[in-house]
């Protein structure tokens, strides 16, 4: 069975524009694939507000879609308003 996560996503372009004006609503699942008693292997799909579903086999196939859907060039590596935490 897999698991299901609703995630809001925001993102602030520049200083000029509020995190409200740049906000995606996606669907998460997540699940797990068994193969001759190996273990398993994640996989999941992210599904936008409007029905479009997109499929990932690994953590950076994903950061790629919620970054294409969102619009984001790089906003995964650092949270909302671009700064960096390292």
């Amino acid at each position: 069975m897999p698991l299901r996560y609703g995630v809001t996503m925001a993102h602030e372009r520049d200083s000029a524009t509020p995190a409200s004006a740049k906000r995606a609503t996606f669907v998460l699942l997540i699940w797990p694939e068994h193969q001759d008693g190996d273990p398993p292997l994640w996989r999941g799909m992210l599904e936008t507000a409007l029905g479009n579903r997109r499929y990932f086999r690994s953590l950076e196939e994903l950061k790629q879609i919620v970054s294409d859907v969102g619009g984001w060039e790089d906003g995964l590596d650092s949270p909302p308003g671009g700064h960096s935490t390292a």
